[in-house]
């Protein structure tokens, strides 16, 4: 959650620097600009910029969903820690998650040069609720695992 806030804290033209630096990588390594010459007296290619500018995007909630997707999850595992009720893992989890989301919103609206917006808050909480089912799943499997090995009397040599 420190990380969470540390990144929030950032003002707008470092958070977008960074993210626009990532940008420019995957740019560089995955695609290749066989763009249609719209340029403009300069030579800049404006489907170039366009592009960049909707990877951008992409890259940013793409941050917001993995950073509350590794929220979730952990949040879900402390939970089991103290109860081994899943839709009480589920629901505390996500809620928690969601509402940190929430606050971690409005903390940026009063860092410079960044927004509050419902629209990242709601990849926050998909990004949590994705964290808290893989928890739950891996919950599950370890349990389904630890049956069968009882049940078969552990591995055989």
């Amino acid at each position: 959650m420190g990380a969470i806030f540390l990144l929030s804290e950032q003002r707008g033209a470092q958070s977008s620097g960074a993210s626009n630096s990532l940008s420019g990588i995957i740019i560089d390594l995955f695609v290749d600009f066989d763009f249609d010459d719209t340029n403009d007296i300069e030579g800049n290619n404006y489907n170039i910029y366009r592009f960049k500018d909707s990877l951008n995007v992409l890259v940013r909630k793409f941050a917001h969903f993995t950073i509350f997707f590794t929220l979730g999850f952990c949040v879900a595992n402390a939970i089991s820690r103290v109860t081994d009720n899943k839709k009480y893992i589920f629901l505390i989890s996500l809620c928690w998650s969601s509402f940190y989301g929430a606050t971690d919103e409005w903390h940026q609206y009063f860092v410079p040069g960044r927004q509050c917006r419902w629209q990242d808050w709601a990849v926050d909480t998909a990004g949590a609720f994705t964290g808290v089912c893989a928890a739950l799943f891996i919950f599950w499997a370890v349990k389904k695992f630890k049956k069968i090995k009882k049940i078969q009397g552990g591995f055989r040599r």
